[in-house]
């Protein structure tokens, strides 16, 4: 399993990217604190249908790892960091 250096929330935020903003208008605003397991919820099912549609070798399979998520593809069909050090 891979570890994250995160506190355990994410803030969900609302940014304007190319939104002309009026004189002391924020361009970003602050909704909520969100969990990081929801967070995981929210973005398994679309980083396993990542996973499915990637040819070997997954990187995608990485990515659930890191996540904490146990990826789909065979072992044999998953990216290894290891290997590109070799």
């Amino acid at each position: 399993m891979g570890h994250l250096a995160l506190s355990g929330n994410v803030i969900e935020i609302n940014r304007n990217f190319g939104y002309i903003r009026r004189p002391g208008e924020e361009p970003s605003s602050l909704h909520r604190p969100v969990e990081i397991e929801e967070i995981y919820k929210l973005f398994a099912a679309r980083m396993y249908d990542l996973e499915d549609a990637e040819l070997p070798p997954k990187v995608m399979s990485y990515v659930l790892n890191a996540y904490g998520l146990e990826p789909r593809a065979l072992p044999s069909e998953r990216y290894d960091p290891k290997l590109e050090l070799q």
